[in-house]
């Protein structure tokens, strides 16, 4: 993929997210999704239920609080990554996993990981650099014999072998159920998982890896709530699972539908629509993110110096545009980061916009 962006320690909690799209997909993004950095925060998700525990950062180390802001894990590693099917990726010079009381309990001697899914994750060890997958023993279930591979998501996951065209599909034994010869692949949603067999040619294949809509599409995103933002003709609009048009390709860009409204682009500007295609809120913003428990992060100004809030499902700012990042609402809380140069600070807000914890770096 063709996205360039700033590497800062903002993007810290959605620099997996981020690494997964930009080198998932060897799909160039419509120019007007290559500006809206803020999007990509909606790739949290991936994390469909929340743990209840948060990750900060104090004296540059990391640590874990609850949704009062108490600290449950004390801050003591270098790196931390959210909890995900009941463990967490931390790195004390190399990647470990503990659990929610802040154990270690798998070791770290890793050089790389993701994060765990239907009871696997896939890591890769000092001694080969090519990955596998573990279980919560930390013992390898899946043999090392991987590029690069991604977490799994309703029973599959993405693996990149070797050659010009790498990505498959391979399901809880290790089995591939797509051979490793896809130009790109995205996880799976909804029983459908995007798929590139070349440039700019796009569709959608089961859990066995049969076509279910055909590659007539120049890009697409996962299924959310029963539609998919797909491209033709550098315009965006949504199909059902069926492979059909429900709202025509008109936009500049778009997102993943959520609470019933996706976020569009049109004129440089991004609003909200629903399900039929019509705004509800209309195009003002210059970066959006999805909407999460009746909240959604908007951006005002141009790259470096563009401020984030908070606008309700009518549009109405609720949390004034006083960060420099925002990301999605999970489980009450919003991390938000402040300050006037990198890297920056990291707290989080309730709904409300009051900070349950105060920004820290």
């Amino acid at each position: 993929m063709t996205v360039v962006m700033p590497k800062a320690e903002r993007m810290q909690h959605t620099s997996d997210a981020l690494d997964h799209v930009r080198n998932r997909v060897t799909e160039p993004v419509p120019r007007l999704l290559c500006l809206m950095v803020a999007i990509l925060i909606s790739c949290e998700r991936y994390h469909d239920t929340h743990s209840g525990l948060y990750v900060v950062k104090q004296n540059d180390k990391y640590g874990f609080i609850n949704s009062n802001g108490e600290v449950i894990i004390e801050p003591q590693f270098d790196f931390a990554r959210d909890f995900s099917d009941g463990l967490a990726a931390v790195h004390c010079g190399q990647w470990g996993y503990i659990d929610p009381t802040g154990t270690l309990v798998i070791g770290p001697h890793f050089e790389e990981v993701g994060d765990f899914s239907d009871g696997l994750a896939p890591a890769a060890d000092t001694a080969w650099w090519s990955w596998g997958y573990i279980d919560k023993s930390g013992t390898f279930v899946v043999p090392q014999c991987f590029y690069s591979a991604e977490a799994f998501r309703e029973g599959r996951a993405a693996v990149r072998g070797y050659g010009n065209d790498p990505w498959g599909m391979i399901n809880l034994q290790g089995q591939l159920v797509m051979d490793t010869s896809y130009a790109g692949v995205e996880e799976y949603s909804q029983g459908l998982a995007a798929v590139w067999t070349g440039y700019r040619r796009c569709g959608f294949v089961d859990r066995d890896g049969r076509w279910v809509i055909n590659p007539v599409f120049e890009h697409a995103l996962p299924f959310s709530e029963g539609l998919a933002a797909v491209w033709s003709d550098d315009k965006c609009g949504y199909i059902s699972q069926s492979g059909e048009y429900v709202i025509s390709p008109q936009f500049d860009g778009g997102g993943m539908f959520s609470e019933g409204l996706a976020f569009v682009g049109s004129g440089g500007k991004l609003g909200y629509i629903d399900r039929s295609g019509n705004y509800v809120i209309n195009p003002r913003f210059d970066a959006a993110d999805s909407f999460s428990e009746g909240r959604a992060a908007v951006g005002f100004g141009t790259w470096p110096h563009m401020k984030y809030g908070y606008i309700d499902k009518t549009g109405k700012l609720v949390i004034d545009t006083a960060f420099i990042q925002a990301s999605t609402f999970r489980g009450g809380l919003a991390a938000v980061w402040t300050g006037d140069s990198w890297p920056t600070r990291l707290g989080y807000i309730d709904r409300g916009g009051n900070y349950i914890w105060t920004p820290t770096q």
